[in-house]
Formats: structure tokens, sequence, C-alpha cells
């Protein structure tokens, strides 16, 4: 009604969007009509009618009834413009706008455009975050109902011809180790090579978390601010059996058609439509090993987690280990999450 989407969720309750620039929807307010339910379910608010003479919106709600809202139309505030290279102009793509509270709200496409906008008015900061450039906080004024139009050049940070060896505690270096790389929109895997050594050219100064692991070693971890002049690094791994899933070593994976399959995943939380039974963990079953992955069966933390069921006819298989000769008396533990409704 009048470019306003009212939009009836379920348990999400009544959503109100601004969709006045069909490319750029802006969520302006949201009403709970039952605070009792969470999670996904078809509990909550079913119906919605804004077409009264009189402005009033009227909502079904399938527990707790009928509801009479008196809405006050409004618009949101909206910005659009281009990221582009301070030195080279060139428009900068997967540029991360964030808005208040720190929260995502925009990423520039392959031309260096983003859109984004805020049910907010006066001069509020964006921030504007790219892997390889200075981040850039531009105040922004905003008017309801008016556009405000930027362009803003991002700084690209120092180049950094990066090294790392890994060596056992022997002082011997360990070939094929997986090494993970984790910074400011930065996420990639390596291998060592044949010397224990990894080798990334132009990678840009920055502070980085770095997880190193292989089978028959426990994996390590740390974060570290690289720069021209702290570009090498030595790695000790420790021997033993161990994996914190903190980087990928290769388990396989073995399903029927229909049946719920391993991943290797940052677990997130489901629940089941019905019971509202918790299904998959919120988090890694550690805080204290490395990172925060986990096999699980098909997380779909928006669905029921009878989407995912497990038929007990799946399984995980580990690469080849190969135990120490005097290794006598082995133990096998492990954590693990089961959800049965």
């Amino acid at each position: 009604k009048d470019s306003l989407l009212f939009i009836s969720y379920y348990r999400e309750g009544l959503i109100v969007v601004d969709a006045s620039i069909p490319s750029n929807l802006i969520e302006l307010d949201r009403f709970d009509s039952n605070k009792d339910l969470n999670g996904p379910g078809s509990g909550g608010n079913w119906g919605v009618y804004p077409y009264l003479s009189n402005g009033l919106i009227l909502i079904s709600d399938i527990q707790k009834g009928l509801f009479v809202l008196d809405y006050t139309k409004e618009k949101a505030s909206f910005v659009f413009g281009t990221t582009k290279d301070l030195e080279t102009g060139f428009p900068l793509n997967s540029v991360n706008v964030f808005g208040i509270e720190n929260s995502m709200i925009s990423e520039s496409d392959f031309s260096g455009f983003f859109e984004t906008g805020l049910n907010e008015i006066g001069v509020k900061k964006l921030v504007f975050n790219k892997g390889g450039y200075q981040s850039d906080t531009v105040n922004v004024k905003l008017i309801k109902g008016e556009v405000v139009d930027l362009n803003v050049f991002l700084k690209a940070l120092p180049k950094v011809n990066f090294k790392l060896n890994v060596k056992d505690i022997f002082g011997q270096s360990i070939s094929n180790i997986s090494v993970t790389i984790q910074g400011d929109n930065y996420l990639k895997s390596f291998k060592t090579d044949t010397e224990g050594g990894l080798f990334i050219p132009d990678l840009f100064e920055g502070y980085f978390s770095i997880y190193v692991g292989g089978w028959g070693y426990i994996n390590n971890c740390f974060t570290e601010t690289i720069t021209q002049e702290n570009n090498t690094l030595s790695i000790l791994l420790l021997e033993g059996i161990s994996d914190d899933f903190s980087v990928d070593q290769g388990w396989e994976t073995s399903w029927d058609e229909g049946d719920g399959m391993w991943e290797r995943v940052k677990p997130e939380a489901s629940y089941s439509f019905g019971s509202n039974l918790q299904y998959d963990p919120e988090g890694d079953a550690s805080a204290f090993d490395c990172g925060d992955f986990a096999f699980c069966t098909e997380i779909k933390p928006l669905m029921s987690a009878s989407s995912s069921t497990v038929n007990w006819k799946n399984s995980l298989i580990s690469p080849e280990i190969i135990f120490p000769s005097n290794l006598n008396d082995a133990t096998f533990s492990f954590k693990y999450w089961l959800g049965i409704d």
C-alpha cells in the first residue's frame, strides 16, 4: 500500500518495508504479535490487512487472535554511490558497507555501485571496508524519502611477500600441511611444499588469524599482524592424532539420497517446528580449541530440523591414519550433539 510492504511473517510478526525503490528494500518497522514463540515455525502472525480508510492495520495471529494497529506512514532514507580505488580510480567490487551498530547493510557490485538505506534521519556514519584497503568512515546526512549520492575512494594497503615454514619438535620441515589464513575480507587455504614452506606474494598488510594442521600433529592456531617488517613466520607442530576441524584435512562423507549429509561448517542452531526442540548446536563443541568449525548434518537454521533428518545411513570417514608402532593403549575421544524428537 502506497509503496509500503506489509508482510505477515509468522513468528517474526508484522514487518513493514519501504519498497519505493524496488531494488533497495528497507525495513522500517516490525511488530511481534506473539513474543512466546521463537525460531522457525508456523505460529504467530499469518495475515495482515492495511487497506482500511482510517489507516488502521489489522493483523491476525494464529494463537493470539486479532490485533488492530495504528501506523503512521513514513519513508526510509536512501544512500546510493560508487566505490573506487584512490590511486587508479577503478571501481572496487565487494566493498562492504556497515551502518548502525556495525551491521553490514550493503556490498558494492562489479561496477563499484552500491545502494542501501536506513530508517534514520540526521548525520550517521557509514563504514566502507574491503580486504587489502584501508577502511573509510563517511558521515552522511540522512533525510527521509531522499537519496544521498556518494563517491567513496579507498586507499590500498602496502603489499607483503609472506613466508611461512612448518617444523616438528626435532626441527624437521613438514610437507603437505594445511594452512588457512583469514583476515579482513580475506580467507584462503594452502598446503606447505616439500620443504615445509609456504610463500604468498602480494599479501596485504594486516591482522590475520592463521590455522595450521595435518594428520599426525596437533593443530596450531594464532593471530599475527603481518607487515613488511614482520613477514616471515616459523610454526612448530607437536605430534599427535587429533583434529579440531580448524583446517580441512580431507574427511570423506558417504550418504544415501535424501539423508542428511555431513558437512564441515560453523554450527547454527535449528529447531523443530512442532516442539521447538533444538536439533543443531549453536556453536562449536569447545571454546578452547582452534577455530569454530565442526562436522554437522546439513545445517539449516531457518528451516525445521526435520528437513535434514539423519537416518543412520551416512558416514564420516577420516583420512588414512598411521599409528605409532609403540602405541599399546590408545583411546578414542570426541564430543557430539544429538537431537531426537
